[in-house]
Order: structure tokens, then C-alpha cells, then sequence
């Protein structure tokens, strides 16, 4: 036969102020009223249906609310996990620290992480941290680098005679120092399309042996943002072996299309070595 104590009510007036368990406890009908202390200090109660809070030194420190939601600092969390309040007593300069050799923790499932390296640097990923792809990092001098943030610089590997108005035929982003990393350049419609909105540097330049003038526009979505030109009077030659050079720094909208548009007469336009090249960059 197994000895069983039953006890229905412990009250502090009845002489019992304290009761020690040596060994595990299974509660089959839990425990009722506001709760009750853990150890020297510590406590855990529920304030209120469907409420868990854990304290410590009287004052509660993390808060389950009814739908599962998580407060630290806040009797009430908004958000899965919510940190926040300044806490006396601890360092408040940050809201939790990780360990120096961890490998990052993730914002997402597979949808992007934050990650640190040894402390030297900070990163941005996009997948999973060691098998994604890495977006944005800043090392231990504070240098920041941005991969993948839109940049070209386009070429003509031929020359042309160019007849009436029409988009410059820069149509190689390989040759002659050409790139691509968006792969946001048209080397057919020789057109650049912004991939994402920002502020961006666009330059170009021509180069043509023929004694005429010139005049060729950077544009952004058909309408005029920057004008070359050059004039000369009669009997000038200086529209011969002549390169024609220029840049604007504009704002863009995701999808807004850049181009370089030739606006004057008849001309041979010269190709070769990189003599004219239409570039852009995201810099802000």
C-alpha cells in the first residue's frame, strides 16, 4: 500500500509558513489563484485569464500573452516577440547580444538573416546564413559594401553612320571594360532600365571624325535630362576628331528606362577601345 498526504488548503495561519519538496512533483489538476514564488525571488503568476508572467526581484520581467504573443520590458506585447522598455539596473545600451563566435540569427525562415563574422563584420543575407546569397557587409574599418547594386558601362563595338534621330547603339556590355551586374542593360534596345528605384550617376560620350555638329541627349523615359552639343561656325573644324562628353545625376523610379538619344544631322559615329561608352550607377 502507498501513503498518500491530501492536503485541500495550506494557509499561513495554520502554522505551516513553508513547504519543501525534495523531489519531482506531477500536478494533475494544476494550481489555482494569482501564483506563487519559484526559489528565492522569483516567481510565476497569471494576472489575468489566459496570461502567464515570469518576475524576478517583484517585478515582472516576460509576459505570455493569450495568443502566444512574447513581452520583454511590456505588459503588452503587440508583435510574436516584443522587447522593449529601458530596464534599471542592466546594460540598456542594447536589446540582446549574441555570442561573439555564433553564426547569425535569422529574420526569416528563408527569406533573409542578419549575421556577424568574429565581430570584424556585419552582414546582410538574403537565404540561409552559409548557403545564401550575401547583400550588404560591413567590416571591422567601417568600409561598407553593397554587391549587386546596379551598375553598367556599355560600348560600341562597331561604327555606324547614323542618319536621323535615334537611340546611340552602345550594344556590348562586355567589351572594351563593358559590365553588367544587374544585368539590367539592353544591349539590343541599348536602353538601361532601373531595376529599383534610387538615385543614380548615368555618363556617356561620343566620338566622330566628321566636321559637322553634334548634339545628342541623356534621357529618362523618352524626355530630355541632360544635352550634348557642339556648334561651330563656318569653316571650323572643330567637329572633326571630336569626342563629346556627358553626365547627370537623376532620380529614378523601379523600371523608368535610360538612354542616350542622338538629335542632330547626319554624322559617322567612331567605335573602338572604349572611345565612347554609355555607364550608369545606383549611389543612393
Amino acid at each position: 500500500m502507498t501513503s498518500r498526504i491530501i492536503v485541500n488548503n495550506i494557509q499561513s495561519d495554520t502554522g505551516v509558513s513553508t513547504v519543501t519538496i525534495s523531489s519531482p512533483v506531477t500536478l494533475s489538476g494544476g494550481i489555482t489563484g494569482g501564483g506563487f514564488a519559484v526559489g528565492t525571488g522569483a516567481s510565476i503568476a497569471s494576472p489575468a485569464t489566459n496570461i502567464l508572467t515570469i518576475g524576478t526581484n517583484n517585478t515582472e520581467r516576460i509576459r505570455v500573452g493569450a495568443a502566444g504573443s512574447i513581452g520583454i520590458g511590456t505588459d503588452n506585447p503587440t508583435k510574436f516577440i516584443d522587447i522593449t522598455g529601458v530596464h534599471s539596473g542592466i546594460n540598456t545600451t542594447g536589446r540582446f547580444v549574441m555570442s561573439p563566435h555564433a553564426a547569425g540569427w535569422d529574420t526569416g525562415v528563408t527569406s533573409g538573416n542578419i549575421h556577424h563574422h568574429y565581430i570584424d563584420n556585419f552582414r546582410l543575407y538574403s537565404g540561409q546564413i552559409g548557403s545564401g546569397t550575401e547583400r550588404f557587409k560591413v567590416d571591422s574599418n567601417g568600409y561598407m559594401s553593397v554587391l549587386y547594386q546596379p551598375a553598367f558601362r556599355a560600348t560600341a563595338t562597331t561604327s555606324v553612320t547614323i542618319t536621323s534621330a535615334q537611340r546611340l547603339p552602345y550594344n556590348s556590355t562586355s567589351d572594351s571594360g563593358g559590365f553588367d551586374n544587374t544585368n539590367s542593360y539592353n544591349t539590343s534596345t541599348y536602353a538601361f532600365t532601373a531595376p529599383v528605384g534610387g538615385v543614380y550617376f548615368f555618363q556617356a560620350s561620343t566620338y566622330t571624325d566628321a566636321n559637322t555638329e553634334s548634339m545628342w541627349d541623356i534621357r529618362v523615359n523618352g524626355n530630355i535630362r541632360q544635352r550634348a552639343e557642339l556648334r561651330q561656325t563656318a569653316g571650323d573644324d572643330i567637329g572633326e576628331n571630336t569626342i563629346i562628353n556627358a553626365s547627370c545625376i537623376v532620380s529614378l523610379a523601379t523600371n523608368d528606362v535610360v538612354d542616350i538619344y542622338w538629335a542632330s544631322n547626319s554624322v559617322q559615329l567612331i567605335s573602338g577601345s572604349g572611345f565612347i561608352s554609355f555607364s550608369g550607377a545606383k549611389i543612393s
